[in-house]
């Protein structure tokens, strides 16, 4: 079932809802509210409160209600914050995300010359919104003197592309203290998938993935890292038991540690399709530890499919490169040892802070 035009009885406006997942669904309602019940993940109905009963999430945050709270402290803090940055009279105003407008604002009243470094969608990724709309944030960030960008991707959906102020700089990761040079694919395949639980993480689609490669190999587990308390975790614990993957998949929570988080698996799966960058992603490949990404966002312009890792867009081709890793040994070997060398090369710390120094100062020599 899947983007269904309702008219509910007993409210005066037409919806869409956009049911993923979903079965034995019915709808109905009940003052002002509507009821959901079945097992469904991801409505995407807006202008009535939702009433979710059974498996069902989508509702109210109680948090929002602190947003006027948070405007008001903003607007009373703006003008210490603008004294603050006059005392020190700075040559360049940095703002390391976009998700913050007050250094551009700044920058501006103060005419400080303004360097923003896009690292997120915000809209595709966490779910926020600039207030005044999406042309409004693009002038907002272009008026910057340089702009920064983590990815491709991110310029193409923010700025509608890299502008002339622009540059795409990849992030940096820090040297692993461990790397994997004994390495062994077998039956007993160990996937790995790293992040907080969330819908925009995809751990349920690695879920649904494994139900099916695992009438093949058994033996195959799926090891997820990260945790976060909520329905979509709900939904996913529901899977595992729908599937009858109990024996196959493992929560390990939260992981100190980056060499300790890829010492528990032999694979990664990257399934989200929104990754402005993907930091896990390139601390697997610097660790001999073979990727299977989405491709998708950033994600597609860190793989190169079966030159330094695997992508995938359906279930076909993931059980496509499943098939290789364990089945071709000398070819994986040849993929890790692109994607350490790649890595190495492009995305060290040391690489990326030159990249952001020379890019800023290359006008700025007095």
């Amino acid at each position: 079932l899947d983007n269904v035009n309702c008219c509910v009885p007993g409210l005066p406006v037409h919806g869409t809802f956009h049911f993923q997942n979903a079965d034995n669904i019915s709808i109905k309602t009940l003052d002002d509210s509507i009821i959901i019940s079945g097992e469904v993940y991801d409505t995407g109905f807006f202008g009535r409160n939702l009433c979710l009963i059974k498996n069902t999430f989508q509702k109210f945050n109680k948090k929002y209600l602190v947003l006027p709270i948070l405007w008001m402290y903003n607007l009373l803090a703006f003008p210490i914050l603008l004294l603050k940055v006059k005392k020190i009279n700075p040559n360049i105003i940095y703002s390391n995300s976009s998700c913050v407008i007050l250094g551009g604002l700044i920058a501006r009243i103060l005419r400080i010359q303004h360097i923003q470094h896009v690292r997120e969608f915000m809209d595709k990724d966490f779910g926020a919104y600039f207030l005044l709309g999406r042309s409004a944030k693009k002038r907002h960030l272009l008026n910057s003197y340089k702009v920064i960008y983590v990815s491709n991707a991110v310029a193409n959906e923010t700025t509608d592309g890299v502008q002339s102020n622009g540059k795409v700089i990849y992030n940096g990761v820090k040297n692993p203290k461990m790397v994997k040079n004994n390495y062994c694919f077998d039956g007993n395949l160990r996937l790995g998938i790293v992040g907080y639980i969330d819908k925009s993480k995809q751990q349920d689609l690695a879920i649904k993935y494994l139900a099916r490669i695992v009438a093949k190999y058994p033996g195959i587990t799926l090891h997820i890292i990260g945790d976060r308390k909520g329905p979509y975790k709900t939904y996913i614990n529901s899977l595992v038991k729908r599937f009858s993957l109990e024996n196959n998949v493992v929560f390990h929570g939260f992981i100190k540690g980056e060499d300790n988080i890829y010492d528990k698996f032999d694979v990664l799966l990257m399934c989200s399709k929104n990754e402005g960058f993907g930091r896990v992603t390139i601390e697997a490949m610097r660790r001999n530890v073979p990727v299977i990404g989405y491709n998708a966002a950033g994600t597609s312009e860190l793989i190169q499919h079966k030159i330094d890792g695997f992508k995938f867009v359906n279930y076909d081709e993931f059980e496509d490169s499943i098939e290789t890793i364990l089945n071709f040994p000398d070819i994986v070997s040849t993929i890790i040892t692109h994607a350490k060398n790649k890595s190495d090369s492009l995305f060290s710390e040391e690489t990326y802070a030159e990249n952001v120094y020379n890019f800023v100062f290359e006008d700025l020599e007095d």
